[in-house]
């Protein structure tokens, strides 16, 4: 027997049946309109390879979007970190933070602009 719109009597049943559609009504409510999604991947020493995160509004529109990407000396301390950044109109902007064994302060190469908020 399919549910109908006549079982949903109860706040339990309606989570149940409309789970995403509860979770955006609860989130408008609280006066929040975006969402951070972080996904981090992970090499197969267990260290960071890559970690992306994504801020979307309660239409599930992109805001902005990261993506960090690790390398590591042979010591295992970080090398380089590139760092992608698009903004809502997917125009995406590239640096790169290079840090040193001899503890020299790391060196930023910056592709454009827009990362300057970074």
């Amino acid at each position: 027997m399919a549910l109908t719109t006549n079982d949903i009597t109860t706040i339990t049943a309606l989570k149940a049946a409309y789970p995403v559609l509860v979770a955006k009504i609860i989130k408008e409510a609280r006066g929040e309109d975006t969402e951070i999604k972080i996904q981090i991947t992970k090499d197969k020493k267990g260290d960071i390879a890559e970690w992306t995160e994504e801020i979307r509004d309660s239409e599930d529109n992109l805001i902005s979007k990261r993506v960090d990407k690790y390398s590591f000396y042979a010591s295992g301390e970080i090398n380089i970190i590139t760092q992608q950044v698009w903004d809502n109109k997917g125009q995406m902007a590239e640096r790169q933070v290079k840090y040193y064994i001899d503890g020299k302060q790391p060196n930023v190469k910056k592709n454009k602009a827009i990362l300057n908020a970074l």
